[in-house]
């Protein structure tokens, strides 16, 4: 991942906009199909709600260059207000291995790859306000 961008805060009926950069600096892309999911992890409780992007990690070849992905995600419903962590998960779509970190796409940064979930922390959070 080259870049992310994310507001610091959104209300809670709206959009947060999410705007990332990637490269893919291996030698191919994922060959079976894998599911690409902004998780959103409470500061306060730890509770986790994952949303699934709209986009297809086996297009993202090594000739392609920068990734640029844009996504405006409706903030789910039953979310309380507060921080939340931001974090990517690659999991594998089956549901029986969606939750097994070793079955997750770990990223090439230093310091964003979380063993115990398989989650790809973004660095930052996004505040839930009313």
């Amino acid at each position: 991942m080259l870049t992310s961008e994310i507001q610091d805060s959104v209300k809670l009926d709206s959009v947060l906009t999410l705007n990332l950069v990637l490269k893919n600096d291996g030698f191919a892309s994922p060959y079976n199909a894998r599911d690409v999911e902004l998780v959103l992890r409470s500061k306060s409780g730890g509770s986790v709600k994952r949303i699934k992007l709209d986009a297809d990690p086996r297009t993202w070849l090594p000739d392609n260059g920068e990734i640029k992905l844009s996504f405006s995600l409706p903030i789910p419903s039953g979310l309380t207000l507060g921080e939340y962590d931001l974090l990517l998960n690659f999991p594998d779509p089956e549901t029986t291995l969606s939750t097994n970190p070793a079955y997750s796409i770990r990223l090439a940064n230093q310091n964003v790859w979380e063993a115990s979930t398989g989650y790809n922390s973004l660095l930052t959070s996004v505040t839930i306000i009313e």
